[in-house]
């Protein structure tokens, strides 16, 4: 993450609005249209696929820690508050670790 934002590639848990111009909100009362959803139920599971190229790795071995986070707003919406130094905190709520032997 540079500058407390996530990576674009990131897979994202979340609802997203749509206001009465088709523009994207996370305002629910300013939505017309839910424009994108994808959540995950208490005690719920979802799954994943990531592709690693093992030809980028390069030989030994590598750790690759997948993380759950839970944040109440993205980054980008408290930046647009126009709060100076407002750094939205990032709560992990599980993680897994793997060992790729290249």
């Amino acid at each position: 993450m540079e500058g407390n934002h996530v990576h674009p590639e990131t897979v994202f848990y979340r609802k997203v609005f749509r206001d009465a111009e088709g523009n994207l909100t996370p305002k629910s009362w300013l939505a017309q249209e839910i424009a994108y959803e994808r959540r995950m139920p208490a005690k719920g599971a979802d799954e994943q696929v990531f592709e690693i190229l093992r030809d980028r790795l390069g030989n030994g071995k590598h750790q690759v820690t997948v993380r759950l986070m839970y944040r109440s707003m993205s980054q980008d919406l408290a930046d647009n508050l126009g709060i100076e130094g407002l750094e939205v905190p990032g709560i992990e709520m599980a993680s897994a670790r793997l060992t790729i032997d290249n």
